[in-house]
């Protein structure tokens, strides 16, 4: 028995990444924009196409999880956004962050008994 959960909370770990749930992305997002980033730098970090990426943000931002600043220039003239979370989106991410310790312990003491 606890074979099989540790069997298969790797291959969980090994196969997260092929495909993300729409929270899973949310919350890569949060966490690369803890520090104001721009759109290209979150668009490679997080590994997301253009168009993905304007759909999360705009919902973050209308939830109030990312915020945005027009910081700087590009090279063509137009106002330069830099995302960053907000104080909710932090919040946020402790609460996820303390939910997923909790779902990881309870698989651990399961697997124990």
């Amino acid at each position: 028995m606890r074979e099989s959960l540790e069997r298969l909370a790797q291959e969980f770990k090994v196969n997260r990444r092929k495909h993300r749930s729409t929270l899973e992305t949310d919350v890569e997002l949060l966490t690369c924009a803890k520090v104001s980033v721009c759109l290209t730098k979150l668009m490679y970090t997080c590994n997301m196409s253009f168009n993905g990426l304007k759909t999360r943000l705009t919902e973050l931002e209308a939830k109030g999880l990312m915020a945005h600043e027009k910081l700087g220039f590009s090279k063509n003239g137009s106002a330069k956004k830099f995302y960053c979370t907000t104080v909710l989106g932090k919040e946020f991410l402790a609460l996820y962050s303390r939910m997923q310790n909790f779902y990881c312990n309870t698989l651990t003491v399961r697997a124990k008994n």
